[in-house]
């Protein structure tokens, strides 16, 4: 008996750890048609239709959120890979990431009044057949 019991304990805490260690690395890349990580605090801004329609086949996602700027870059310092090329200015509170892939997608974060700015934009694939 103390045998089964131990061993639903390990069966129990691995699961436990297993979720947590899942859920601290998500980057709700399915809110992005780009499949970027978007920051879990940010709340999706309409981009006007005359942008997208000018820009057919590239995308720009806008998002905003009140968490601090220092705060959402290195959210997006740790969800990006690490060959992800990165330039910050602190002084005017901007970074940008740079992906380098084959879709050129790119996140620059600003700050707009007390709210932070993440911009998310590359190719859509679907429209240019890429």
């Amino acid at each position: 008996m103390r045998r089964n019991a131990a061993v639903v304990a390990a069966v129990v805490a691995l699961a436990l750890v297993s979720s947590l260690s899942g859920c601290a690395r998500h980057d709700n890349a399915e809110r992005s048609a780009l499949r970027l990580p978007v920051y879990p605090h940010a709340n999706a801004v309409d981009v006007p239709l005359q942008i997208r329609a000018k820009n057919a086949g590239h995308v720009i996602e806008v998002f905003t959120t009140w968490d601090s700027f220092d705060k959402v870059r290195d959210w997006y310092s740790a969800m990006l890979p690490r060959t992800t090329q990165t330039v910050v200015n602190e002084v005017q509170r901007q970074a940008t990431f740079a992906l380098f892939d084959d879709r050129r997608r790119s996140v620059h974060l600003e700050v707009s009044g007390n709210q932070v700015v993440i911009y998310l934009s590359g190719v859509d694939t679907a429209v240019t057949g890429r």
